[in-house]
């Protein structure tokens, strides 16, 4: 988990405002072992910002992603406990939640176990097909992701997502 946040000092007039961003790098051992693969994206060919290149799953924290309701679809972090992490007083558990958001998002990875049951997206196709639909609502702006968890009664693997760096950056 990466994090953009806000520098310290007054922006100048003409400063783009930075805002809260979060990215992640899914990392894991190659099958045939001594190597490592990690996993980019491809933005949108017409996206505004560096169509078409390769990215860690990421973007912009939503002012949904923090707050109780998704500190009770989290497992293995608290918030007082993320926010510890990025020095924070408070809030820092929607970095994490947009992480796993994003990574559903963009790469239709979902860091997430069941509440109880089957494991998720165990090879079924028509639950396979469904999440297909939730995560083009998901995307479209028609369905929240916290109501897709809740719904489904999902946990979002946040224990399993750990921090790496933070940075801030100005432009002008």
């Amino acid at each position: 988990l990466g994090r953009i946040m806000p520098p310290p000092a007054a922006a100048p007039d003409d400063a783009v405002p930075i805002r809260a961003a979060a990215t992640v790098m899914l990392v894991r051992d190659a099958p045939s072992g001594g190597a490592l693969e990690v996993l980019l994206v491809r933005r949108n060919l017409n996206s505004d910002f560096v169509g078409g290149a390769y990215v860690f799953p990421g973007g912009a924290v939503d002012p949904l992603d923090g707050g109780a309701e998704a500190e009770a679809l989290c497992e293995g972090r608290s918030d007082a406990e993320a926010s510890a992490l990025l020095g924070v007083p408070a809030g820092g558990l929607a970095y994490w939640v947009a992480v796993v958001r994003e990574t559903f998002e963009e790469a239709g990875l979902l860091l997430a176990r069941r509440r109880e049951g089957p494991p998720l997206l165990g090879g079924d196709p028509a639950e396979e097909a469904r999440f297909v639909a939730e995560r083009a609502a998901v995307n479209d702006r028609t369905r929240r992701f916290l109501d897709l968890c809740r719904d489904e009664q999902l946990l979002l693997s946040v224990g399993e997502v750990h921090y790496f760096a933070h940075r801030s950056e100005e432009h002008t």
